[in-house]
């Protein structure tokens, strides 16, 4: 690997760790919103965790394992994701009226009908490989339509 690689790897998995690190820190200042703070630290930090792992383990790797351990970090930031920003809107906004509910509701409906009609026929039909290759495929986008909607 050449020397620009590596320190675009560096800087690029630094930032995702200072990313994690200051929602880190907002969690420790913030005593409201002390657990949101603390679930995107987390999701963060499992982001840069895959991140790393696979720079460390794969960045020479002609044919990489997949799935992997990376994918299993990466797929983990969307949940602790979800739940980071649910509670910042309710710490926020504790008070939503039934317009606000109503377009939350309309906008999650869109973007699932978006991805059955779009993400998922691109991508099964796009995927080969065993089981757990198809379903990684498809976690991903459909986790992030998903973190969309919320």
């Amino acid at each position: 690997m050449d020397d620009y690689a590596t320190w675009y790897d560096v800087l690029y998995n630094g930032v995702l760790v200072g990313s994690a690190a200051l929602c880190m820190v907002q969690a420790a200042t913030r005593r409201r919103e002390r657990v949101a703070w603390s679930f995107m630290g987390l999701a963060l930090a499992l982001w840069a965790g895959g991140d790393i792992y696979w720079t460390v383990a794969f960045t020479d790797v002609a044919e990489p394992p997949y799935p992997s351990l990376a994918d299993a970090l990466w797929l983990g930031f969307l949940p602790a994701a979800y739940v980071a920003v649910v509670l910042l809107v309710r710490q926020r906004m504790p008070h939503l009226d039934a317009r606000l509910w109503l377009d939350g509701v309309i906008a999650a409906l869109t973007t699932g009908a978006v991805s059955a009609a779009v993400v998922f026929g691109a991508v099964q039909a796009s995927t080969g490989g065993d089981t757990a290759a198809v379903a990684t495929n498809l976690a991903y986008p459909l986790g992030d339509m998903v973190l969309i909607a919320i």
